[in-house]
């Protein structure tokens, strides 16, 4: 087998996902974008996150899955070793022909016809199920032998594969069709896959051969006889993908031949290969699952080095590149796109590769500057500058100079000679690590040094507000109007003249160890410790990363001179793992954001009335389930979905894929509207999408007509006493009097309970979130008088959606109510603790009270952890809780400003869960 060119990454889909076993027997993409697999332990449904199998507990008829069909209906043909049965697009199973009701042996394949109908290949020939619905015997091909492979054409032509017969082609009614002779170059065929031109892949244990659609030979390539026969065959544009016994290759066609791009899966062995309506490849497996390869495959992958791997600068050198690495240094060919090593650099570090006018090859080492002089080795070269013999690290050939950067300085040489270039007191620049020209000046970035611009001697520091003298500069990159982009510690910088402006970033990217590169003055591209960003100009902000999970050899870059762009739209990326290929033309097809759709909605216990186009619920202990899906799968181990429900909450809440429901229950009266968002790197954020609005309707007692009913309550006692008092005597007036006031008193009273009502959750009797707001809002104009601080803390139970999915939603109102005590006793007089939404809860801390609100949340958090729930059972339910809280500030001049500073500490203890953090120093659990 030819070497491999092209390392392609691939996505598994195995167990850690929630496969029920290893073994995928085929893959089909139905029409709600979900992925479905055919397993021997049942049909697996899979969201680009996550597996949902299923069995016979889900109505399945039986297990020992075999072949899946999607049909244009939106319904999933499944054939197993017992028969064929349909899940209808509702999710509902139709068994059509299971058990008793079979008897045509194991499925091997399905097809969909020209017509509407579905062929169904198995171990005892082959059969249709007409448009109708009746299942029939093929009336040409009724052999009770193995048809081990079944495709359709464009043409509606049904192509087999017998032992006995080798190549059968049908037409769309079953009758045989004759068989050109090429069609048998393949030998015994063993697998099919139809072209998008019409023809037809036919491999065989002699050859793979493609046929036009006229039977014509098209390309063939012969088998080796060690070589196993190909069990699946795909055709996708000039691609050609063959699995066997083996693993997976990906092939290309060049005029008459196929030339091989890479073995994508090694040592497994293969059943299906299909291609999915983004682009995908999916590999079904043996023993590894199911593999996705991306789509990006032909935008973003990777030349590995023959050694270690590593690339630490990219340097033009005609129709080729000059790669250097650690001991393995190579020529990158621009138009074959393979590598070559470049001899007599394996034992050298190469940080820097530069070809000069004359032909001649300088390096920058680890053992200093060397030179090759055509096919000689290369030697350090002979001139007496000793910080040419220390490590260097970066090289400019400009206006006739070779400038030569390394760990002792900054050095020029010309056609005068060598020298070190010293700053006005005659010292060194000290460790220069970047170098750029910028018209006739050169750009040196050091190392606590900050930047230098050398026009002339002495060379002069940059001193512009923004840019330190003692930072470190790690790259820099010029246009050519002047404007350069370079990084300075944790900054991005963008250098005019001699004003320098900070430029956008993403929280929490690291970005020391960077390289920068313009592709064009309009596109600028960052590499760093956590893979490759673009910015936009003229606005200089982020809109899109890549990294190592869609396709880079890594995410980490090397060095200043680790990118480069080419005049064909490709950018080269030298990374820890290797060479990265970023076609930037192919990537731009997909800067289209990703949507999100509302896939299901359960509601529980709930009175539902949905006339006049407005979905409403009537008031009381109700549940809500909503499951949220994406049909993204470009990057789909990076893919991010949140949600909110306008009404209730105010921030976003990031999607966690193991938790399939969204669940919520009891809300106060109100109009609600469910709004999601999904997100990728290489997009950012998609559109927010409203998938679903309801109104809560008040009790009745708070209703219109309630609130009438107790008024004419009112009037109707008030008029008889008015009425009595006039038909009586004296002596009843008191008795009169004492009625009208008890009566008075209990509309009193039940006033107070409907405003109670209206102040407390439903379910856990605390204060509501109405409650919390008017409490938290005098509890800040006080301090604004008085300057006296009182705290805020803001809960949230770890993990609640488990307590839910294995106890289910009673417990779970249990384990609410049960907090909710707990809570209750752990606050002092005068706090106030309120449920806010699902399974948050809000403490005021009140003034005067503590002014160590840290150990008032951290008791808070102890008084749920140390509360267990005793279950009915005997199992007793440990919760735990994170806590974020704030002090209030003088300086806070609306209470929203308090509750951010809360809920940020609140983010920061979730991600160590059953912890707390804030205004201090974050408290973990004593252990």
């Amino acid at each position: 087998m030819p070497p491999l060119l092209v390392d392609t990454r691939v996505l598994q889909v195995g167990r850690d996902a929630g496969m029920p076993t290893g073994q995928v027997h085929s893959i089909a993409e139905g029409a709600s974008g979900y992925i479905w697999f055919a397993t021997p332990a049942g049909l697996a449904r899979f969201d680009g996150k996550s597996v949902v199998a299923y069995g016979r507990g889900n109505g399945l008829a039986t297990q020992g899955l075999r072949a899946l069909l999607a049909d244009a209906g939106g319904r999933l043909w499944i054939g197993s070793d017992a028969g064929i049965e349909v899940r209808e697009p509702d999710g509902r199973f139709h068994p059509l022909a299971i058990g008793d009701d079979w008897n045509g042996g194991m499925i091997v394949s399905l097809a969909a016809g020209s017509d509407g109908s579905v062929w169904i290949a198995t171990s005892q020939g082959l059969r249709r199920i007409r448009p109708d619905g009746a299942l029939e015997l093929a009336r040409e091909f009724a052999n009770s032998e193995l048809v081990s492979a079944l495709a359709v054409d464009l043409d509606g032509r049904v192509w087999l594969a017998s032992a006995s017969q080798g190549v059968v082609i049908l037409d769309p009614e079953g009758r045989r069709l004759p068989v050109a002779a090429s069609a048998h170059f393949a030998g015994v065929p063993s697998a099919f896959g139809a072209t998008a031109s019409g023809g037809m892949i036919i491999a065989g244990d002699r050859a793979v051969v493609e046929l036009d659609r006229q039977g014509r030979t098209v390309r063939r390539m012969d088998r080796q006889a060690a070589e196993s026969a190909p069990q699946a065959v795909l055709a996708s544009g000039l691609e050609l993908w063959l699995g066997d016994r083996q693993g997976c290759t990906r092939l290309r066609a060049v005029e008459d031949r196929w030339v091989l791009e890479s073995r994508v899966l090694s040592d497994v062995a293969v059943n299906q290969i299909s291609l999915d309506l983004a682009g995908d490849i999916w590999i079904a497996t043996d023993s590894g699952g199911a593999y996705m390869v991306s789509v990006l495959r032909d935008s973003i992958h990777s030349l590995p080095l023959a050694c270690s791997g590593q690339v630490f600068s990219l340097s033009p050198d005609g129709d080729h590149v000059l790669v250097g690495g650690d001991r393995c240094s190579a020529r990158y060919s621009i138009a074959t796109g393979r590598l070559e090593a470049l001899p007599g650099f394996d034992e050298f570090r190469v940080w820097d590769l530069v070809r000069r006018a004359d032909g001649d090859l300088w390096a920058a080492t680890d053992r200093g500057l060397l030179r090759q002089h055509g096919k000689e080795s290369p030697r350090p070269v002979a001139i007496a500058l000793e910080l040419l013999a220390q490590p260097a690290r970066a090289l400019l050939d400009h206006e006739g100079a070779l400038w030569v950067a390394g760990v002792s300085g900054l050095a020029r040489l010309d056609a005068a000679g060598a020298r070190a270039i010293l700053d006005h007191s005659g010292v060194s620049l000290g460790y220069v690590y970047s170098l750029a020209a910028r018209g006739s000046e050169v750009l040196a970035g050091t190392l606590g040094r900050g930047l230098w611009i050398v026009s002339e001697e002495p060379p002069r520091q940059v001193t512009s507000a923004g840019l330190r003298s003692n930072g470190n500069v790690y790259a820099i990159d010029c246009r050519p109007d002047g404007g350069c982009v370079l990084v300075q510690d944790d900054q991005l910088l963008w250098l005019k003249g001699a004003s320098v402006t900070q430029m956008e970033t993403l929280p929490g990217e690291a970005l020391a160890g960077w390289t920068v590169r313009f592709a064009d003055p309009g596109d600028l591209w960052v590499g760093g410790l956590s893979g490759l960003r673009r910015y936009a100009f003229p606005e200089r902000s982020p809109s899109l990363r890549l990294t190592r999970s869609m396709g880079l050899p890594g995410d980490e870059f090397t060095t200043s001179r680790s990118l480069l762009s080419l005049a064909n739209g490709t950018l080269l990326c030298g990374l820890e793992g290797g060479l990265g290929i970023v076609d930037r033309g192919e990537l731009a097809q997909f800067q289209r954001p990703p949507t999100v759709e509302l896939v299901d909605v359960q509601w529980q216990d709930a009175k539902l009335d949905s006339s006049g186009g407005r979905l409403r619920v009537g008031y009381g202990r109700w549940k809500l389930d909503l499951e949220v899906f994406s049909r993204w799968r470009i990057d789909p181990a990076n893919l991010q979905i949140r949600h909110r429900l306008g009404g209730l909450e105010e921030s976003w809440t990031e999607h966690d894929p193991r938790d399939r429901r969204i669940h919520y229950s009891a809300l106060p009266p109100g109009s609600y509207r469910f709004v999601a968002q999904a997100g990728s790197p290489i997009t950012g954020w998609g559109p927010e999408v409203q998938l679903l609005s309801f109104e809560v309707l008040p009790p009745w007692w708070l209703s219109g007509w309630g609130v009438a009913l107790a008024v004419l309550l009112v009037l109707l006692a008030l008029a008889s006493g008015w009425w009595i008092r006039a038909r009586a005597s004296g002596r009843r007036a008191a008795l009169l009097e004492a009625l009208v006031a008890d009566r008075t008193a209990r509309l009193a009273e039940a006033n107070q309970k409907l405003e109670r009502m209206a102040l407390h959750d439903v379910l856990t009797e605390l204060p509501n979130r109405r409650f919390f707001g008017q409490r938290f809002e005098a509890f800040h104009a006080l301090a604004q008088r008085q300057g006296e601080a009182f705290g805020l803390a803001i809960l949230d139970l770890d993990h609640f959606k488990l307590v839910n999915d294995r106890f289910g939603h009673d417990i779970g109102d249990d384990a609410l109510c049960h907090v909710a005590r707990a809570l209750e006793r752990a606050i002092r007089l005068g706090d106030v603790v309120a449920r806010f939404a699902g399974e948050e809860f809000v403490v005021l801390f009140a003034p005067g009270q503590q002014s160590d609100f840290a150990a008032a949340a951290e008791r808070l958090r102890a008084a749920v952890e140390s509360h267990p729930l005793e279950l009915a059972d005997g199992t007793r339910l440990q919760m735990t809780t994170s806590v974020g809280w704030s002090a209030w500030r003088r300086e806070d001049s609306e209470p929203g400003d308090q509750f951010r500073r809360a809920d940020e500490a609140l983010y920061r203890a979730k991600k160590t869960r059953n912890s707390t953090a804030g205004d201090e120093p974050d408290r973990l659990p004593d252990t």
